[in-house]
Order: structure tokens, then sequence, then C-alpha cells
């Protein structure tokens, strides 16, 4: 009986050691829940102004090959058709490079929209990357070919039509063309054409002749109205001669120019 009274005696003890865990456990949940109910207390993001590109005094002119350097490195660029650019636009186009490229055998209006970007004073520091702009140099095969990516196709669907004074552009900007001069030959008289490097040829000799032709080159239709070429035009257009064009007006055309 004695020992039964001193193992009693003792319960107590360990009921009250027991409920002192208890407690103690309860209390260190309670703190986990508080601590992760805690919201996050996250720093002000502060949000930085891009800095104006470095003027880095590129070429005016740039290779295909060059454009997809840039898609490499990821710098932006924004390729523009100098023949729709509309210059009450006001376009400004941030920290994208300006690239300008042109859809027909003369390229001047590139150059000029370049040279124009150039000499411009910045109204802002986002203007100041016109300065940058460039010219895309090549024909519209090559470009597709190295698989650059335009918002406009710049392959046409059908052969288009050039005037005298683009032709004479080409020409002073020493485009690499080739020029089918389709004008009829008078007996006995020799006649010398006006154009640099032109193939005199017969309109029913041009079909003839085709592995004497670039796919690759601009190819410029001169006959007497500017009509009459239409048909050969197309069917070189067909035949995967897609920079094919033609002189607009004819010859009479290109001697009636005064600028050219």
């Amino acid at each position: 009986m004695h020992k039964m009274d001193i193992q009693f005696s003792k319960l107590p003890i360990k009921i009250g050691s027991l409920l002192i865990v208890l407690v103690l456990l309860l209390l260190a949940i309670g703190v986990t829940i508080f601590m992760q109910s805690e919201p996050d207390i996250k720093k002000p993001v502060t949000s930085e102004t891009p800095q104006p590109p470095v003027l880095q005094n590129l070429p005016e002119e740039i290779t295909p090959e060059g454009v997809q350097e840039l898609i490499s490195s990821n710098t932006p660029y924004l390729l523009v058709n100098a023949g729709d650019y509309n210059p009450q636009s006001n376009l400004s186009p941030g920290l994208t490079r300006l690239i300008y490229y042109t859809t027909i055998p003369s390229i001047r209006s590139a150059k000029n929209l370049v040279r124009q970007d150039r000499q411009s004073n910045p109204t802002d520091s986002s203007d100041a990357i016109k300065q940058n702009s460039q010219r895309l140099i090549g024909t519209p095969v090559e470009w597709q070919r190295l698989g650059l990516i335009f918002s406009t196709n710049p392959i046409t669907t059908q052969p288009q039509k050039i005037t005298a004074i683009q032709l004479s552009e080409s020409i002073k900007d020493a485009v690499d063309l080739q020029i089918i001069d389709l004008r009829p030959v008078i007996p006995g008289q020799t006649e010398v054409t006006p154009f640099p490097q032109a193939l005199r040829w017969m309109p029913h000799e041009v079909l003839t002749n085709l592995p004497k032709l670039s796919k690759e080159k601009w190819t410029v239709l001169v006959g007497l109205s500017g009509e009459d070429e239409q048909p050969i035009a197309f069917e070189l257009f067909q035949k995967g001669y897609v920079l094919t064009t033609v002189l607009e007006g004819g010859y009479p055309a290109w001697v009636s120019a005064i600028d050219r």
C-alpha cells in the first residue's frame, strides 16, 4: 500500500510536465502560423530610364548578313520601305535602329532618308537613334534567300514599272542592272544604245537568251511604249525572274526626262 501511494504521488508531476510540453508545442505552432501569415514586405521597384544608345558612327549601308548579326545579338531594328515612307508620320523609333530598303532598282530614296536622319537634330534622346539609321544593300531575292523578315514581302506579285528618273538614278548609283533594249533595229542604221552595257535584243530573242540573264539582278525592259513590253515581262516573271521591271513610257519617256 505504501508503494502504491508513492506512484500516485508522482502522477501529478508527470501530468504537469506533459502540460508544460503541450503548452510550449502550441506556442511554437502559433508562432509558426503567425510568421507564415505575415505579408511579404517587398522593396519598392525603381524604374530605370533606358539610356539612349551611344552613336557609333556606323556606315550608311548594312549588308543582309549584318542584319542577321543584329538578330543574333538581339539588337532592336526596324526595316522600313523607303518607297512607302511618309515624312508626315513623325516616326520615332525609340531605341530601335532604322534600316531603309527599296523594292525597285533605284536606291536613291533609301539613301536620302539615311542622310536626312543623320543630319537631323534629335528633339529628344529617343530620336538620337535615327542618326544610326542605315540602308540595306542587296536585292529582295537575296534578302529572301537569307531569311530576313519584312512586314510586307519585298518581292512583288508582278513586274513593276519604273520611271525614267528612277532608271537614271539606278545607273548613276551603279546598281547592277540588266537592261534589255527592245527597240526595233532600223535596217541600214547603226544605232548605239544610250544605256550602259545594255543587251540589244529583239522581243522574240529574250526567252531564247535566258541563260545569259541572272535571277539575282534587276532586269529593265526598254521599248517604245512601256506597254508592248509587258507580256515579255510577265513571262520572265513567271520563269523566276522576279526582279523584272519595265521602263514606264518606254524610250520616249527616257528622252524627254529633263532631270536624268
